[in-house]
């Protein structure tokens, strides 16, 4: 059977109940004008949709509140709140699976339970508002995709304290936006093939990520100053992380476990830090740290700490600035360690730990300083190019057939 609902309210105070549970085809439409109104839409078939209308546009205060709860197959859940300080609610559990979320204003919330396989959840918030919130957990299943736009000061994606964004379905993406200052993005994912790609930009905002499983990626891109991202991706199998930061006193701490890993980390401009660790086999690391596009070399104070464990691994930083320092810990057999720093009293520590190494150290800048240690196997490599002043070097070297080659 199909079954259909209409609802319109205008004024304050008011609530709507609908319930349709036949189980075939059901489509609901509510339409509030004003504020302090509710609304409750239960659906339990297929093909159904759920439609929510709230809000004049004129409201400093609207305090609407919006539920959808759907059990089945192939059902839309749609919810479009103006004003502000509303709150939006969908639950969904079935398959083919879309959810909803339209605000527009400040200080709103979007709560989004999904349960489905191939589930949609789409959160925008991009409609110049401020203090806007959005929660949403997507598990089992296979394929289910979150999106999530926001526009204004202080929004949040996910919670340090009240939780994350998470999403447990197999083959599963978030591609997350937020624009202006003081926003943060809190998510996790925990399954195959999983994608994170984030965009924050404004000034002082912050990603926290941690994935786990195999075949995932992680993007993450900041623009503006004093950023932060903490990443945690306890993968194994091609799995990457990608972070681009874009700004001042910018600062971030990545983690990989696993095989056959990738991170690249760009930062440009003043006072960066990178805290990077990785563990597994064939294995790379690349970093840069520079100043801006507009200023080059000028990404001053920048601070680097790497380490790697495992087989076949490279190793390879870039930093152009003054007060720059790199230190570095390589273990396992076929390394690469490759540092290039250019600017003023530059410092770089390396220690390498393993078989045919090869450590490569070039320094142009008022007060460079290199130390190595190379240990273990034979026929290792040390070459170092300092163009300065005040350079130091110092180099280490046990085993057999090894060379260390010093120009200053």
């Amino acid at each position: 059977s199909d079954d259909m609902a209409f609802v319109t309210q205008g004024g304050l105070g008011n609530e709507s109940d609908i319930i349709q549970n036949d189980g075939g085809v059901a489509n609901a439409t509510v339409r509030q004008n004003g504020e302090d109104n509710t609304s409750y839409i239960a659906q339990n078939g297929l093909d159904g949709t759920a439609t929510v209308e709230q809000g004049n546009g004129d409201s400093t205060d609207a305090s609407n509140y919006a539920t959808i709860s759907q059990y089945g197959t192939s059902e839309i859940a749609d919810i479009l709140q103006s004003d502000a300080s509303n709150s939006a609610d969908v639950t969904q559990y079935g398959s083919e699976e879309e959810a909803y979320v339209d605000q527009s204003g400040d200080n709103n919330a979007a709560i989004v339970e999904q349960s489905a396989y191939s589930g949609v959840v789409n959160v925008d918030q991009i409609s110049s508002g401020a203090g806007n919130y959005a929660s949403v957990l997507q598990e089992y299943g296979t394929a289910s995709t979150l999106t999530v736009l926001q526009n204004g000061g202080g929004n949040s994606v996910g919670d340090p304290v009240d939780g994350p964004f998470v999403q447990t379905a197999t083959d599963s993406t978030a591609l997350l936006e937020q624009f202006v200052d003081d926003n943060t993005i809190t998510g996790t994912q925990a399954g195959y093939r999983m994608d994170i790609d984030a965009l924050q930009s404004g000034s002082d905002n912050s990603a926290h990520f941690t994935q786990n499983g195999a075949d995932s990626r992680i993007t993450s891109d900041q623009y503006g100053d004093i950023n932060t991202a903490t990443v945690t991706q306890a993968a194994y199998l091609y799995s990457t992380i990608d972070l681009t930061q874009d700004g001042s006193n910018n600062d971030a701490i990545l983690d990989q476990a696993g095989s056959t890993l990738y991170m690249t980390v760009a930062q440009t401009g003043s006072g960066n830090s990178a805290d990077v660790t990785q563990g597994g086999n064939s294995n790379l690391v690349e970093l840069l740290q520079n100043g801006g596009v507009l200023d080059p070399g000028s990404g001053s104070l920048n601070d680097a700490t790497l380490l790697q464990s495992g087989n076949l691994n490279e190793l390879f930083v870039s930093q152009s600035g003054s007060d720059n320092g790199v230190y570095a810990n390589q273990s396992g057999n076929s390394n690469t360690t490759d540092i290039d720093q250019f600017g003023g009293e530059l410092d770089a520590w390396v220690l390498q730990d393993g078989n045919s190494g090869l450590i490569t150290i070039a320094q142009n800048g008022s007060g460079g300083s290199a130390t190595v240690y190379q240990g273990g196997g034979s026929d290792n490599e040390v070459n170092i190019l300092q163009d300065s002043l005040d350079a130091v070097s110092w180099v280490s070297q046990t085993g057999s057939n090894n060379l260390a080659e010093i120009t200053q």
